[in-house]
């Protein structure tokens, strides 16, 4: 169903003229839920993976897109990618393979590159939602 037909049929009768369910995943670095749907969400903590995880998604990665990597550079860049999910991992390994065909130790400062800008965009919107959704009892502004 399109939205325009969806907003003609609220808007028609004044409520919605069928029912419906649905199960919603979001998935998100980020807790932020609204007071008012506090008691309508579950929330499950995926934790992030270990050295080994790191390293098994990185060799499958270089399996898949068939290419060699040095078992020292493979080392030197799964600790890097510590503190990282495993989509923004692939997302990352992505990006460095798409820079050269290859993942070599000069990748490094890539992945330390992308790290940041994860971490900074989780800090803004961090602080975004204390401003917003929380509002100073001062009254002061942004």
């Amino acid at each position: 169903m399109s939205l325009s037909v969806f907003t003609g049929l609220v808007h028609s009768s004044g409520s919605f003229a069928f029912s419906f369910h649905a199960t919603v995943f979001i998935i998100s670095d980020i807790l932020v839920i609204p007071k008012e749907l506090e008691n309508y969400i579950t929330v499950f903590d995926i934790p992030l993976p270990t050295l080994p995880e790191i390293t098994t998604i990185i060799n499958t990665f270089v399996s898949d897109v068939e290419i060699e990597i040095d078992q020292n550079v493979l080392n030197d860049i799964a600790l890097s990618f510590k503190g990282l999910n495993e989509f923004q991992i692939k997302q990352i390994l992505n990006l460095a393979y798409q820079d050269g065909g290859y993942i070599d130790s000069d990748d490094k400062h890539l992945i330390l590159k992308e790290k940041e800008q994860f971490v900074n965009f989780c800090c803004v919107i961090c602080f975004l939602y204390r401003h917003i959704m929380q509002p100073d009892p001062y009254g002061s502004q942004m």
